[in-house]
């Protein structure tokens, strides 16, 4: 064929200029040749049509070419068009499209569009017999110039496009330039470019380069690259290429090229090329351009496409001109895909919908983003450690997708790439979001489609982001839908820069660990709080497998049926059929439901049947034979294949024996199983009670174990095993697989098949299987041969260094128990091991890393004892495990208070559990009772016997009284009326920091997503970042009216105002402008009632308006033409004529989380449930409540009475959880994040609330817990007297570690006996409504003094009792009212004298006369404090925050005097300032006047170290000091040398980083409580080598004003006020 063209060719009469006009060429763009014979002259071809013609010419009309036939998809006019060199780009100039008035495919390089401050230069480089125009527009029609349409493109639009042309045509005589000539050509123009020297002109090389090269193009820019890689003067311009696209490069030539050339040599008026003679396969040219650029190239990222489709040569001969060989170039760094394509149309697309050109495109832009974000690629161990830790990832989300990929065969799923459904969503371009639903029977293969589908999307180099999550059933953990949002998180983190430093600014805030939160919570926080506000120019992949294996799928389906983003999500799931889950999606994202059919798998299937059978029959007939058999029976069965292939693998010996199994083996996978079962029934004894064992720990295991793991489980029955792996697979008859060390069922069906079916000849059960396991966890870790006390004080915290038993046994054995059978023997053995090993498991558990393990083994335990008391119903048998099950449950509790209270103290030190826990818990407890001898330290003086509910009692100070209390992450937020707000931590219940509106507030209100709170003053409403007291926005109020309500909405940039003429305004924040306001008012209505509350609904489609004795109003704010559904109550009616209303007042609204439900108390007390979308309602009869909260997951409701009484109830039951009296009525409710802890506000406290019945995590079965409501209910553990016990305010021991007395906010001073805490007497009493602020016991404990908060004084002599049955005597001394609030009582070293400090007057006292000796007057000082002078008796030193001077006791006249800062480095200006002061304190204002918000310092406390060195505390007053970023300052003085050593210098900087309040000195060292609260000693003179950390506060003892009472004697007694007593703490600082 090829010799009768060339022939035929060179017999033509073909002109030059007619070959220049009409022909095109062969070759490598846009030209072939056309034969005469086979088609009419004067009929212009497409692209993949021959289209040279021996004898035709060009009419100079612009006639149409014909378009008959089937026309190739990508097409294109010969270069000869008519309209060539014709046509002007008259485009917008300057910015954008740039006007070209020179021709079109002109030489050289052309600009094509320009911007400002482009990122990038693109150059498009075209091949042999192209145009710089024409080879990239479709059909050679300039208006489908696609390097133009990239002007559009996201990323894309900040370039400057080039197009560059040279002269590689057929046409003219023989030419002697090359590639070499045209890829100098490339770098003069490039280097010499000048766009006429404008404003915008900027040389090429000043910004990265990209080429886009067709055919030769790319050889063209290859050899440029090299040459300007050796030459200086191109070296900078080289430097900026930093990328690569080849359109069907041929990289080792095209066999073509040589027919070409002999074509131009022997046609008429034409000649053979160089540059043609280059392209062949054995060019030498080509192979040294290959072999330089390959060690050359470096890190340029290089993309290669190649072609799908064969070009047409001649009419009616196709071939692949550059195959997929040549070109690729095979590099490790290469990325390389196809087009469907031939060509020339590889390079010409059609529209912007092109899927080619969105494939160019995409790599396009892929590139522009490596530019612009090069470092975003990497992440560092640390952040990635962090991201874990924040997201609860144990396991690398990758690693089953690995092992599913294993089974991907090679040329498997390819059907699913031209299945239209899936290429509609992949491809898709209009910017929204859909699903793609994949269904199919079980056992078809659809993890490893899914697994397919993820490695051809992460291999695309247009798809960037494609994350994943495989639902696995037989891992309790990877079923739940938590763990797959976290799983996709922790992915898109890795990934995106910006998303990842958004958790990384939680994680470094002290957010929760997401691990422990609620799916809505993760969801609303991660997904709707961060990514989806944030801008992403890519599209968002997510594959989901298995959905129909997941905890509760239909959770995730209504998530993602109200995704709403900025972004382009496509999410693939893959499952069983799951038709009504389906129709649950609703309309807010485009749902395309597909079904995996036989005939889609039927293909795969046999290519691996005949590969399995490859590698042992070599003879096709029995192979074809074997194959149909099998393929007959498998019904579309992957798994059947597999498993029927096994069973053939050792028998295919005799053309019988494959006969026989082929006929015995059973259609279906049930039959099969059962023939499975039946091989493992048949073995001997011992291997048949083997692989019973190993289904038995595969079927019950929590999470697929490893090998290692299932070992040393089976060891104590069976010994060590030689290769237990080898073991699985000769004995488990093939229903169990080892894959990466990993052992799982074969398919979760047989999971099914062993646990449901019957009358098989083995079984087994799975409550005896879980009582097995269970009992074997236990037994390991009771193991006295394991010396595990011993081995975990040696081991570091990582899994690799424990046995691989026991991260296991210890995290999941109370969950194998809690499905075990009632069985008096393992509760005794699990009594056994609470009582004996209890502290090491605690031990294990926090090196292990996860202290929740602690709270899920109390819930497990709690679940089997209730099961317990529902299976036994025989009384003897209840009398007998009765006691033992109140054991367990007292146990539970116990456990899940050491985490309530401890949980941080053993994350940080788990040692610390035997010694430094159990004295702090009550004695009453089941663990205190049992380990109490454990421990060395000692804590006596409290006197409560059982677990406190309340975490911690709160005040406002300075008799403030709080109206609000709200939860937001890791925060409380608690309201003052007078309009400022405390944020407390609500880890430590530590004040965070206040924040002052200004203002009297009405309204405040939290965002679900961001750490944002908003209040509403008289004049502004004001938004904040609780989390730094940041004012966010500041809006005024434009409308006079009162407030009722705010809610955030619009990824928090608008917020909704309602109120109380009921009117709706929707603000812009960002603008500060009103976007609409809505009237919200029936029609007809005259009346205009003030509405009594508004509320809107957490998604703020709807709004509830209430007014008093009116019906409730629900308006849809997205429908407001449409009438409000009224609530009316059966009890509510209008009058006889209806012209009155008789009804109720509703109080208090909440709603249902996700649901069209709210809860309404009415004035009456009465509770209602609403259902607005059914317009049902019922009546909660069991409830009458006064104000009420429901929990952030809406599965319990708080209320309270006009008692003071609280309750929790389950929802949507309504049955009573827990409940606590209290006298005071309750203002506010409030639940945390979790649920498992509540806030009220009564009286002048804010009550912290953790009963251990609200503590449930989301392991446990729901249907378990409402299932036997009636035994959750628990009474609440705060007892009354303690409750209502009068609170210490002030404190001190005397000089012999025998005594002490408290100051009450009863006015009472009471002396109490050290060893046990007991009260010896009350001494005497201020008046009681007062409270002692200030107490000074003198050295030998003869004189105590005491002041309160009206400045009244009292010091009295006291008598030791001098004998048996005398007590303490009290003689009144002195009683006087300096008329200043007193901050200091302090007796001299004689005991001669009282001195009384106030902020602005000091006074001193005779004790002998009973009369003021001396006074001094001084200016306005903060926190001034007074010590003896430790060397002179008749001096004292005053310390303030700027100088330390020395006075006379009996004149108060100055001696000496020394600043502070010539002591230390830091001026007072300078520390002020960065503390963000605003007032001064009140406890620091003067009783009859009041100052200006002067800028004050504080001495907070002062420790004597030596006999004359003096530490102090300088901070910020109490009530406006940040305590998350205020910088502590430790000062030291020597009273003799003034200046501390330089060593003594650097120490103290390191000690204050390190100190949250300074408690005293012990033997010369330094006593304090650092950051988490930990006892810590310092040894001035060592420096920070000598820090030792002792022991830990517990959480619950963590109240501020008590803290600041804390003192230490010189015995290292610790004295610590709790809840009105005095905690003793001995032995606990041992040096």
């Amino acid at each position: 064929m090829f010799r009768k063209l060339g022939k035929r060719a060179s017999q033509s009469s073909l002109s030059s200029d007619n070959f220049q006009r009409g022909a095109t060429g062969v070759d490598f763009d846009d030209e072939s040749f056309d034969d005469q014979d086979d088609k009419p002259p004067n009929k212009y071809r497409w692209s993949s049509e021959p289209v040279i013609s021996t004898s035709f010419s060009y009419s100079s009309s612009n006639s149409t070419p014909l378009l008959g036939g089937n026309r190739p998809r990508h097409a294109s006019i010969p270069e000869g068009f008519p309209l060539r060199n014709q046509l002007h780009l008259q485009e917008h100039s300057g910015t954008g499209t740039v006007e070209t008035p020179h021709l079109l495919d002109s030489l050289g390089l052309n600009l094509v569009h320009t911007c400002s401050d482009p990122a990038v230069d693109l150059i498009f480089v075209h091949g042999l017999g192209g145009s710089s125009r024409g080879t990239w527009s479709w059909q050679r029609d300039v208006k489908n110039f696609w390097p133009a349409w990239l002007s559009q493109e996201a990323d894309l639009c900040k370039s400057r496009i080039f197009t560059f042309g040279y002269n590689a045509q057929f046409s003219g005589q023989d030419s002697p330039l090359n590639i070499l000539d045209f890829a100098k050509d490339l770098l003069f123009r490039m280097k010499t470019y000048s766009n006429g020297g404008g404003v915008d002109d900027q040389p090429i090389g000043k910004h990265p380069l990209v080429f886009v090269m067709h055919s030769m193009g790319g050889l063209v820019v290859k050899k440029a690259y090299i040459i300007g890689k050796s030459d200086e003067q191109y070296a900078s311009l080289i430097s900026q290429i930093h990328a690569m696209l080849f359109l069907a490069t041929p990289h080792r030539g095209s066999a073509n090229a040589e027919f070409l050339n002999n074509v131009l040599r022997t046609t008429p008026g034409l000649s053979a090329k160089t540059y043609v003679s280059e392209l062949e396969k054995t060019s030498t040219s080509l192979q040294d351009i290959n072999e330089q650029f390959r060690t050359a190239c470096g890190n340029i990222r290089l993309v290669s496409f190649y072609e799908n489709q064969k070009t047409s040569i001649v009419f009616g001969v196709k071939k692949m001109l550059v195959d997929r060989e040549s070109a690729v170039l095979g590099y490790p760094t290469e990325t390389s895909s196809g087009l469907n394509a031939d060509h020339h149309g590889i390079c010409k697309f059609s529209d912007t919908s092109d899927p080619n050109y969105v494939q160019v495109r995409n790599a396009l832009r892929m590139f522009i983003r490596a530019i612009k974000l090069p470092e975003s690629t990497t992440i560092s161990n640390a952040s990635k450690k962090k991201l874990e830790e924040l997201l609860g990832i144990l396991e690398n989300p990758a690693d089953d997708f690995d092992i599913i990929c294993e089974h991907i065969m090679e040329g498997s799923c390819q059907w699913i790439l031209g299945r239209s459904t899936y290429l509609d969503w992949r491809d898709s371009t209009d910017g929204n979001s859909r699903i793609l639903w994949l269904t199919g029977l079980p056992a078809v293969g659809k993890s490893v489609l899914s697994s397919f589908i993820i490695d051809s999307l992460q291999k695309d180099p247009s798809i960037r982001n494609c994350y994943y999550h495989f639902f696995k059933s037989e891992h309790q953990t990877k079923r739940t839908v938590g763990q797959m949002l976290r799983n996709i998180a922790f992915q898109i983190a890795i990934s995106c820069q910006s998303f990842r430093e958004k958790l990384l600014e939680l994680y470094d805030s002290g957010t929760l660990a997401f691990g422990r939160q609620k799916v809505s919570t993760i969801w609303e926080t991660i997904f709707e709080g961060i990514l989806f506000r944030q801008r992403f120019d890519e599209t968002f992949f997510w594959i989901i497998d298995g959905l129909d294996e997941a905890d509760h799928p239909e959770v995730l389906i209504k998530l993602l049926s109200r995704l709403q983003s900025r972004n382009h999500f496509k999410i693939l799931i893959v499952s069983r059929l799951m038709r009504e889950l389906a129709r649950n999606l609703g309309n807010n994202i485009e749902v395309v439901n597909d079904e995996i059919s036989l005939c889609d798998t039927f293909d795969d299937i046999k290519a691996y049947t005949n590969s399995a059978l490859s590698a042992t029959l070599h003879t096709d007939r029995a192979k074809d034979d074997i194959s149909t058999k099998v393929l007959e029976k498998a019904h579309g069965s992957f798994l059947w294949v597999t498993l029927a292939l096994e069973q053939l693998k050792d028998n295919w010996h005799t053309q019988n024996d494959i006969g026989q199994i082929l006929n015995d083996l059973p259609e279906g996978m049930e039959p099969l199983y059962v023939r499975m079962i039946q091989m493992i029934s048949e073995q001997a004894t011992r291997p048949r009670a083997i692989a019973l064992k190993i289904l038995t720990w595969t079927l019950c295991a929590f999470r697929p174990l490893e090998i290692a793991e299932l070992e040393v489980a089976l060891a104590p029955e069976f010994g060590d095993f030689l290769s237990l792996k080898d073991t699985v697979r000769q004995i488990c008859a093939n229903f169990v697989t080892v894959e990466k060390s990993r052992v799982t069922l074969i398919h979760d069906t047989a999971r099914y098949f062993l646990l449901h079916s019957e009358g098989l000849p083995s079984t087994i059960d799975y409550r005896s299987g879980n009582k097995h396991v269970a009992s074997t966890c236990l037994k390991f870790l009771m193991d006295p041969k394991k010396n595990w006390r011993h081995n975990f004080a040696l081991a570091k915290r990582t899994p690799s260094s424990f046995d691989p038993f026991l991260p296991y046994a210890a995290t999941w054995w109370a969950y194998h128990v809690s499905l075990a059978p009632p069985s008096s023997d393992l509760i005794s053995l699990v009594l056994e091991f609470l009582e004996n090993s209890c502290l090491i498991w605690i031990n294990a558990v926090t090196l292990l890393g996860d202290i929740r393990t602690l709270t899920r083994a109390a819930q497990y335990l709690k679940l089997y004892v209730k099961k317990n008391k529902r299976k036994t119903s025989n009384d003897s048998l209840m009398s007998l495990t009765g006691d033992r099950d109140e054991e367990l449950k007292q146990w539970a509790k116990d456990l899940i208070r050491v985490v309530g209270r401890f949980g941080n103290i053993l994350t940080q030190s788990p040692q610390s559990v035997y010694r430094h826990i159990i004295p702090f818990c009550p004695r009453g407890s089941i663990i205190s009772r049992t380990y109490s001898r454990v421990s060395g330290l000692s804590v006596v003086g409290i006197s409560s016997e059982t677990w406190d509910d309340c975490l911690a009692r709160l005040t406002m100070g300075n008799d403030q009284y709080a109206s609000k209390v709200l939860c937001k992450g890791t925060y409380f937020v608690t309201l003052i009326g007078s309009g400022v707000l405390i944020v407390w931590h609500a880890e430590s219940c530590g004040e965070a920091r206040k924040i002052d509106h200004g203002e009297w507030i009405s309204v405040m209100t939290c965002s679900r997503v961001s750490p944002w709170v908003v209040t509403a003053g008289t004049k502004t409403i004001r938004v904040w970042d609780i989390t730094t007291g940041e004012e966010i926005f500041c809006l005024q109020k434009i409308y006079e009216r009162r407030i009722l309500a705010l809610s955030f909405c619009t990824a928090d940039n608008e917020l909704l105002i309602g109120y109380d003429d009921s009117s709706i305004q929707c603000v812009d924040l960002i603008s500060s402008t009103e976007k609409w306001k809505v009237l919200l008012e029936e029609k007809g209505d005259l009346e205009h009632l003030c509405p009594h509350l508004i509320s809107f609904s957490p998604d703020n489609y709807q709004v509830l308006v209430g007014y008093r004795g009116r019906p409730m109003l629900a308006w849809s704010l997205d429908q407001l033409g449409r009438e409000p559904q009224k609530f009316i109550r059966p009890e509510d009616r209008y009058g006889r004529h209806h012209d009155t209303w008789k009804g109720g007042t509703p109080e208090c609204v909440v709603w249902r989380p996700d649901l069209p439900v709210v809860l309404i108390i009415y004035n009456d007390t009465t509770l209602f449930e609403w259902n607005i979308e059914d317009d049902t309602q019922r009546e909660i009869s069991e409830i009458r409540a006064q104000d009420m909260a429901i929990s952030p997951d809406g599965n319990l409701l708080l209320t309270s009475d006009y008692n003071g009484t609280l309750k929790v109830w389950t929802v949507p039951e309504f049955q009573l959880a827990y409940q606590l009296q209290d006298n005071d009525m309750v203002r506010s409710l409030a639940f945390s994040p979790d649920g498992q802890r509540f806030y009220d506000i009564r009286g002048p406290l804010c009550n912290v609330w953790e009963p251990d019945s609200l503590i449930r995590p989301d392991d446990l079965d729901r249907e378990e817990l409402s299932s036997t409501q009636e035994t959750m209910f628990s009474q609440s553990n705060a007892p009354a007297i303690e409750a209502g016990r009068v609170q210490i305010t002030a404190l001190v021991c005397d000089s012999g570690d025998r005594f002490y007395c408290c100051g009450k906010e009863s006015g009472a001073v009471v002396l109490h006996d050290m060893m046990t805490g007991e009260k010896i007497r009350k001494l005497y009493g201020h008046s009681p409504v007062v409270s002692v602020l200030e107490i000074a016991w003198s050295a030998s404990s003869k004189y105590i003094a005491s002041a309160d908060d009206c400045g009244r004084v009292m010091a009295k002599r006291l008598r030791k009792p001098t004998g048996q049955g005398s007590s303490w005597a009290v003689y009144p001394l002195l009683d006087f009212r300096p008329g200043e609030a007193i901050s200091q009582l302090l007796f001299s070293s004689s005991e001669e004298y009282l001195l009384a400090s106030s902020s602005i007057c000091d006074w001193v006292w005779s004790l002998k006369n009973r009369n003021e000796v001396c006074k001094l007057e001084h200016p306005l000082r903060a926190g001034v404090r007074w010590r003896n002078h430790p060397l002179m008796e008749d001096c004292l030193v005053r310390i303030d925050s700027e100088e330390v001077q020395i006075f006379s006791w009996n004149t108060l006249k100055k001696v000496q005097s020394m600043g502070l800062n010539d002591v230390q480095e830091g001026k007072e200006d300078d520390f002020v300032q960065t503390s963000g002061l605003g007032a001064p304190d009140l406890g620091l204002l003067n009783l009859h006047r009041t100052i200006s918000g002067e800028r004050l310092l504080s001495i907070e406390r002062v420790v004597q170290l030596h006999s004359t060195q003096l530490l102090f505390e300088v901070s910020a007053p109490t009530r406006y000091k940040d305590t998350h970023t205020y910088p502590q300052r430790i000062r030291l003085i020597d009273i003799n040398s003034s200046q501390p050593t330089i060593r003594q210098q650097e120490t103290i900087k390191d000690l204050s980083v390190q100190v949250d309040r300074l408690i005293g000195s012990f033997h010369g060292q330094v006593v304090f409580l650092d950051q988490h609260y930990c006892f810590c000693t310092w040894d001035l003179d060592k420096g920070a080598s000598s820090l030792k950390r002792h022991f830990f506060l517990p959480k619950d003892w963590l109240s501020p004003g008590m803290l600041k009472l804390c003192i230490m004697n010189s015995y290292g007694t610790i004295l610590c006020p709790k809840n009105g007593e005095v905690a003793i703490i001995r032995s606990g600082v041992k040096l």
